[in-house]
């Protein structure tokens, strides 16, 4: 039975109309990035690019029926249905029904003295927002998130009847996992799939979102190609109670990751309640860094008390800027892969319907392991060398992970425990 009544379709072509709602402020998502302004695109505020290349990526995620032989095979696949630079794409988007324009959400405030802190109310925001706030002292004016609040927007996929199944598969991974912008892993610009969708009459198969175990079991049978990021064996956990709303539930998946990596009594000490000073990290990085640049000579504010010279956090995703706020200690340093640029983190956070409730959703997707070789460089240019795989025995005298070798296994039992 064809998906699509539409008379515009040519012969062995269908035409597919979904609708969906952005149920979590958008970050950036214009064609321009201004350092910590991330402005949205005023003019297609949803635009066909990024949501193309959302659904490619969410397509690979989704592995193959057939084994895949090498890149090459992999590439040819994908060509045949969202085109290369040298084949076209039989598969066209429209957006329809465009959302509203977007209200601006302020996640920082400055204060008088020129430092900026969480706005009330976005302290798990601020944290997944951290590219929004400029330098303590810039008198730069925070980014802000765009938030497009109920309104909604309708695709018009024009695609081959055979590719049809490829391409809703691409959809429902991206409506349960992914979103617009950037830092989507975060929860940013999360997407949710309306019912019906506008145009919905002409559709004669409306698409069905199973819920997300149900889909990782469907396609856990399925192909991939080793160092591709993959949901065929990902690890999915949800929080244990719903939560009013999509923004409750999100700052509630961020608020774990946060609590792990920086909350007082977990990873790290308890601060100075005179002084407000925060307490040291109870993570290695930063006596690992004071320890790798001390090879030069190098003394600083604070004593080394952790000998373990390892960057576990860097599982959670590269490149990482350590900034030190103290006097005497080391200038900021940036970890990052040995031979690239960056590794986008494994680490999917964000919210899911559940009927006319939200949970808080947390995902690891397999494939892409974090190299052996990491590169610490220093501000004056200086590259050091570095490793983030720990042994047993050095897992056990770090406190946040209680044991696991793996910060991210380490972050979903936290998860499991402090997600309500």
């Amino acid at each position: 039975m064809p998906a699509s009544l539409d008379p515009r379709a040519p012969d062995g072509f269908t035409v597919l109309h979904r609708t969906f709602r952005i149920i979590t402020p958008m970050h950036g998502g214009g064609v321009t990035s201004k350092e910590s302004a991330k402005p949205h695109d005023r003019v297609t505020p949803i635009r066909v690019a990024s949501i193309r290349g959302q659904l490619r990526f969410w397509w690979r995620a989704c592995g193959r029926h057939e084994p895949i032989k090498d890149a090459a095979h992999l590439h040819r696949l994908e060509a045949a249905i969202w085109g290369s630079t040298t084949q076209p794409s039989p598969t066209t988007i429209r957006v329809l029904h465009t959302t509203a324009p977007p209200r601006s959400v302020d996640v920082f405030t400055m204060d008088p003295r020129g430092r900026y802190s969480p706005a009330p109310g976005m302290r798990e925001v601020a944290y997944g927002a951290f590219p929004l706030k400029p330098r303590d002292g810039s008198g730069e004016r925070p980014g802000t998130l765009h938030d497009f609040s109920a309104s909604t927007f309708t695709l018009e996929i024009q695609c081959r009847d055979e590719h049809i199944e490829d391409i809703e598969h691409a959809i429902v991974a991206w409506t349960l996992f992914g979103g617009l912008g950037g830092r989507t892993r975060r929860g940013f610009g999360a997407v949710e799939l309306q019912q019906p969708a506008i145009g919905g009459d002409l559709d004669a198969r409306p698409l069905q979102i199973p819920a997300p175990g149900e889909f990782l079991a469907r396609i856990a049978p399925r192909h991939t190609l080793p160092g591709l990021p993959t949901l065929v064996g990902a690890k999915l956990r949800l929080s244990r109670t719903s939560h009013r709303t999509s923004e409750l539930a999100w700052k509630n998946g961020l608020g774990v990751l946060q609590a792990l990596r920086q909350q007082p009594g977990l990873g790290r000490n308890p601060g100075d309640s005179g002084t407000h000073r925060p307490g040291r990290s109870r993570w290695p990085e930063p006596d690992a860094i004071r320890s790798v640049l001390a090879k030069r000579g190098a003394s600083y504010a604070h004593k080394i008390l952790c000998s373990i010279r390892k960057f576990p956090r860097a599982a959670f995703g590269l490149p990482v800027i350590f900034h030190f706020s103290t006097n005497g200690d080391p200038v900021d340093t940036t970890l990052r892969p040995h031979d690239h640029e960056r590794l986008a983190s494994p680490l999917i956070l964000r919210p899911l319907a559940q009927g006319s409730d939200y949970r808080a959703l947390a995902l690891i997707l397999q494939g892409t392991a974090l190299s052996q070789a990491l590169t610490l460089v220093a501000k004056n240019g200086q590259a050091h060398a570095v490793q983030a795989q720990l042994t047993a025995t050095e897992a056990t005298q770090i406190t946040p992970l209680r044991g696991c070798t793996d910060p991210l296994d380490a972050f979903l039992a936290h998860f499991e425990e402090s997600a309500p």
